[in-house]
Formats: C-alpha cells, structure tokens, sequence
C-alpha cells in the first residue's frame, strides 16, 4: 500500500472520529443540561408549595424559608443560564435537542421570575429584578449589553436578578410579555417592572440601580 493511501485512510478515519466524537460529545452536554435543569424545576416546585404555606400560616413563619429558597433558585438558575449561553455559543451539533432544552430552560426561568417576584412583594424584600430581552438576529448591541448586566451581577451577586429572554424563541408566555413590556428593538431591560429600551451602558446601569435601591453596595 503506498504512503499516499495509507496517509489518506489514516486522515479519513481521524475525520470520521472526530465526527463521532463530536457527536457523543453534543449529547452528552445536553444530557447533562437536562438532568440540571431537572433539578431546577423541583427546585422551583418547591418554591411555589412555599408559597402556598405562606399563604396558610403567615408571614412571620415563612419569609426566612421563602429568602432561603429565592438564593437557592437564583443560584441555580445562574449556572444552569451561563451553561446554557456556553453551549449555545459553541453548539455545532445537535441544534433540535438544544433549542427544545433551551425553551424548558426559558419557561422554568420565568417561573422562576414570577415566584422570586411573589416573594418580593409577600416578604418586602429589596433586591433588584430585571428581564432583559435580546435577540441573536436582531440586535447589534445585545452582546455588550450583556456583558455589562453580568458585570453588575458578578458584583451585587443575590441582590441583583437577572433573567435573560431570548425574544428570537417562539414560546406563547414570551410573546406574551413582549406584548405587554412593548418590546419592539432591542435590547430591552425592565427593572423592577420600569421599561428602559436600547442599549444602556455602566453608567446608566449603575444610575438605574442605584435609583431602584440606594443600598446596593455599588452606590
């Protein structure tokens, strides 16, 4: 056999294999997705029974339960949010499994929102809230604006909530709040349910806060 075949079937088989592996590899990272967001969605379900004893038994007994639960959500979805947007940045296989798992990734998040803001309001509690809207087709700026917002998280950790919603997913309860926040461009922040459109930078983030809280440690 001469060098030149050998030296083509060798390079056909590593082509072949890294195929496969990539493949493997794809499944596995979304395997691993689905079992955390698993854990998410019971974390969430545990939320929303709270909440329901709350009701029951009053305030005194279940604020510093419903506090607990709130950090340990929004500590789960934080991670489970930074997997998602690492995977989705180098996704190049097994794009159907990912965006199904993006979209259970997206409602159990706004599930999410919904409780943290019942705890808000039941418990009177200070943190800041924001849903940003992005789009990955049609916005310039959304990856700047991003980045500012996990700047700010990184500093006010658990007294900051953010909840990132790709506006480009076809999901009912997202063109449902795109409606009522009025989103039309992009990016959109809604903090502690006031509407900011366009891109905002450090600065303006910062005023915003700081005017929602003044006792954020950024101010």
């Amino acid at each position: 056999m001469s060098t030149l075949i050998k030296t083509a079937l060798v390079t056909t088989f590593i082509f072949v294999t890294g195929i496969i592996f990539g493949l493997w590899l794809g499944t596995e990272r979304v395997g691993e997705l689905d079992r955390t967001m698993i854990e998410l969605e019971e974390s969430i379900k545990s939320a929303e029974l709270q909440l329901m004893f709350f009701d029951i038994m009053g305030e005194e007994i279940s604020c510093n339960y419903l506090e607990q639960q709130r950090w340990e959500i929004s500590s789960e979805t934080d991670a489970l949010g930074r997997e998602v947007e690492r995977y989705e940045n180098s996704m190049k296989l097994d794009e159907d499994s990912f965006f199904e798992l993006k979209e259970r990734y997206t409602l159990s998040m706004l599930r999410s929102w919904l409780n943290v803001e019942n705890i808000k309001g039941k418990c009177d509690a200070d943190f800041v809230t924001v849903l940003y809207f992005y789009s990955n087709k049609y916005c310039d700026t959304c990856e700047e604006q991003g980045i500012i917002l996990s700047f700010y998280k990184e500093k006010l950790e658990g007294n900051l909530l953010i909840y990132s919603i790709d506006s480009d997913l076809d999901l009912q309860i997202v063109n449902m709040l795109k409606d009522v926040y009025e989103v039309e461009e992009y990016p959109v922040l809604v903090i502690n349910r006031e509407i900011y459109t366009g891109f905002r930078n450090t600065g303006e983030i910062k005023g915003i806060l700081c005017e929602e809280n003044p006792a954020l440690k950024i101010c």
